[in-house]
């Protein structure tokens, strides 16, 4: 069972994001460092070759960031993540321009 904080249960509720989606982003999601805290991210390879493979449109952007004592700090949708599939930020902004 996740230990999860007050902040992360309520953001949780106001951004969509069930427990299930938390527990694939921490078990399939790409992991990276920042600040001391350890953060969890579904990026469009994270999925690649898992069951889930088909759910990556919706689970795209899903983050979920860890204290150092493992506890859920709080979920979050990464909209840089969530944009088109497949393009570097720098294509997005060309098309954009």
């Amino acid at each position: 069972m996740l230990r999860m904080t007050r902040h992360s249960t309520a953001r949780s509720r106001q951004r969509g994001i069930d427990q299930e989606t938390i527990e694939l982003v921490l078990a399939y999601g790409h992991r990276r460092h920042c600040h001391g805290d350890v953060v969890f991210e579904i990026r469009d390879r994270s999925l690649r070759g898992t069951p889930y493979a088909r759910l990556a449109d919706r689970l795209r952007g899903a983050t979920v960031i860890l204290t150092p004592d493992g506890a859920v700090r709080t979920v979050m949708w990464d909209h840089r993540l969530r944009g088109r599939p497949g393009l570097l930020r720098r294509q997005r902004l060309l098309i954009s321009a």
